[in-house]
C-alpha cells in the first residue's frame, strides 16, 4: 500500500478551511488616573468590550481589534480609566463566503 502525504484531502473529501495568524500586536493603551490618592471604598467598574474586523484588500489579510475599556468611579468622580487596543492580522482560505456576512 503506497503512503500519500501530499498533504492534501483524499480525492473526493472537501478541503478543510485555514485560519492563519500572522502577527498580534497592542495598537493602542492608555490609563489614567486622575482620582489618586482618592480613598477607595466601593467603586463601580464598568468594563466594555468591542470587536472590530476589516479586511484589508480584496482576498487580503483581515485586520481584526478587540477594544477594552475598564473604568473605576466613585461618587462621581473617575478613580481610573484603562483603554486597550488589541490587534491581529489573519489570513482565511478555503472558508465558506457566509462566515464573512454580517448576520453570521
Amino acid at each position: 500500500m503506497a503512503d500519500n502525504n501530499s498533504g492534501g484531502a483524499p480525492q473526493g473529501e472537501p478541503m478543510m478551511p485555514v485560519i492563519q495568524i500572522a502577527a498580534q500586536y497592542i495598537k493602542d493603551l492608555s490609563f489614567e488616573n486622575p482620582g489618586m490618592g482618592i480613598n477607595v471604598r466601593q467603586p463601580q467598574i464598568d468594563f466594555s468590550v468591542d470587536v472590530q474586523a476589516r479586511r484589508m484588500q480584496d482576498n487580503g489579510p483581515f485586520e481584526v481589534m478587540l477594544k477594552l475599556r475598564v473604568t473605576a468611579i466613585q461618587e462621581e468622580k473617575t478613580i481610573f480609566l484603562l483603554e486597550m487596543t488589541y490587534g491581529g492580522f489573519s489570513s482565511w482560505t478555503r472558508c465558506p463566503t457566509k462566515w464573512f456576512s454580517p448576520s453570521c
